[in-house]
C-alpha cells in the first residue's frame, strides 16, 4: 500500500474528497505541513484492525501461531514458551 501526499494548504482546500479516498481506497494521506510534523490520515477501521494486529504481535505466543498458519508447518510445542 503506497501513501499518497498532500499538502496542508492543499488538504484544506480538499479535505471531503480527501476524506472519500482515504475511506474507499483504502488509501493513506499524509499531509506536509511547514516547519511541523507531518500527519497521516487513516480510515478509522484500518486504524483499528492494525491496532488489533500489533496487539496480538506482542503477545508472546501469537507470532509463532500465525507463523505457523502463514507457513503451513506444524511448530513443536517447544516453539511456544509462555
Amino acid at each position: 500500500m503506497l501513501n499518497k501526499e498532500t499538502t496542508y494548504s492543499q488538504a484544506r482546500m480538499n479535505l471531503a474528497s480527501i476524506l472519500d479516498q482515504v475511506c474507499d481506497d483504502r488509501q493513506i494521506m499524509v499531509i506536509k505541513r511547514r516547519n511541523q510534523k507531518h500527519v497521516a490520515l487513516i480510515a478509522e477501521d484500518e486504524l483499528s484492525s492494525l491496532l488489533e494486529c500489533v496487539y496480538l504481535l506482542r503477545s508472546q505466543k501469537m507470532p509463532a501461531v500465525y507463523l505457523e498458519l502463514w507457513s503451513g508447518q506444524k511448530l513443536q510445542p517447544r516453539h511456544l514458551k509462555p
